[in-house]
């Protein structure tokens, strides 16, 4: 999965707004989810999705990370 993800950044942005529990075809809810993550750390400002895919690869939590 990590590899599919790495190779396609608009299915990781996707797989993310997925996973909390939000429509990736709603745009208020892709701005809710996205704000999730910006709030928590876990993506960059820039919404670089590398930094998650980066967190896959080294099977860490965002604190270690």
């Amino acid at each position: 999965m990590k590899t599919r993800l790495s190779l396609d950044d608009s299915l990781t942005k996707r797989y993310l707004i997925k996973k909390v529990g939000y429509n990736p075809d709603d745009p208020e809810q892709v701005t809710k989810a996205m704000n999730i993550y910006l709030d928590f750390g876990i993506l960059p400002k820039d919404l670089k999705t590398y930094t998650y895919i980066c967190l896959i690869s080294k099977s860490v939590l965002v604190d270690e990370f």
